[in-house]
């Protein structure tokens, strides 16, 4: 039994309360001087930078490279192309594909100009095969071609940017 004088033993220690945090402090601003000594600083070195890349860099002028044609006689190359048209109008679409093989055949060079034979396979709606033969400088400007077909003509033209199709380098260098 207990008696009024006496305290039970403590069944727990009191929590402690938590701390609050901490006022927030007011920014501290940075004098002019320092900020003015920063702002130096970089400008010192982006200064330095550009004049050490300046001395860094090679000089003289920058490797020129050759523009042009460089085949061999007896190259063959061939290209295999697929094209897809599609044409809407009034609400309805219609698309057709084309693939193509066309092969290159370098005949002969006489250190000038080349002479090559071009052979075209196109598959669309319908099957067609021809040869021609091109003649071209080392540029690529081609001088002259015979044996195109005449309803080949517009496609020729149409084909204008492909290598070795009137694509030519207009400069040497």
């Amino acid at each position: 039994m207990m008696s009024i004088n006496e305290t039970p033993p403590p069944s727990e220690t009191p929590a402690v309360p938590p701390e609050a945090p901490p006022p927030p402090q007011p920014p501290q601003k940075i004098s002019r001087k320092a900020l003015y000594s920063a702002i130096g600083l970089i400008a010192i070195i982006a200064v330095a930078s550009v004049i050490a890349l300046m001395y860094l860099m090679p000089t003289g002028e920058a490797a020129t490279i050759p523009l042009g044609m460089n085949y061999s006689e007896g190259e063959s190359m061939t290209y295999n192309l697929t094209m897809t048209m599609t044409v809407s109008a009034l609400g309805a679409s219609y698309t057709q594909t084309a693939t193509a093989t066309i092969q290159m055949e370098v005949l002969s060079f006489d250190g000038t100009n080349y002479t090559i034979r071009y052979t075209m396979e196109m598959y669309s709606p319908t099957y067609s095969h021809f040869s021609y033969t091109v003649t071209m400088n080392k540029t690529g400007h081609i001088l002259n071609y015979t044996d195109l077909p005449s309803e080949f003509q517009e496609t020729y033209s149409l084909l204008a940017g492909m290598p070795g199709y009137g694509t030519y380098f207009p400069r040497k260098k």
